[in-house]
């Protein structure tokens, strides 16, 4: 037999992926390596075959929702392009994770705060709570 080509990522004997080399003399009778042998293969050929995407992966972006997120957000690029490049683009990051809480998060506390505020504490109906002496 001749010897299998040497793994390009390490500088040992180690045969390349999808060979199947013979098991030494010494443990042709070793009952654990041969059941471990036979559950490994099978579980590595899995392990490839799950690997492989399906048509449907990764899900495509929509074409609309690309050119306009690329749009708005090329001059934000630019702006943080000097310090991204430093700081290995966490300013970018930090940005756009900072836009996307206050779009979330605080306007829309914003808006029910508004609303409570100007229609319905004014309303006839609302009782406001009295801590101090009401008149």
């Amino acid at each position: 037999m001749t010897s299998p080509e040497l793994s390009k990522a390490r500088l040992d004997l180690r045969p390349p992926a999808g060979v199947n080399p013979e098991i030494p003399s010494w443990a042709k009778n070793d009952y654990v390596l041969n059941k471990w042998i036979q559950e490994e293969r099978p579980r590595r050929r899995r392990y490839l075959k799950d690997q492989q995407l399906e048509a449907w992966e990764p899900l495509p972006r929509s074409q609309f929702e690309k050119p306009v997120f690329e749009a708005f957000n090329k001059p934000f690029r630019k702006l943080f392009a000097p310090l991204n490049a430093r700081f290995n683009n966490k300013p970018l990051h930090y940005f756009l994770v900072t836009r996307r809480v206050v779009s979330r998060v605080f306007v829309p506390m914003w808006i029910a705060h508004y609303f409570v505020k100007y229609h319905i504490a004014v309303s006839s109906y609302y009782l406001p709570v009295c801590y101090a002496k009401c008149t």
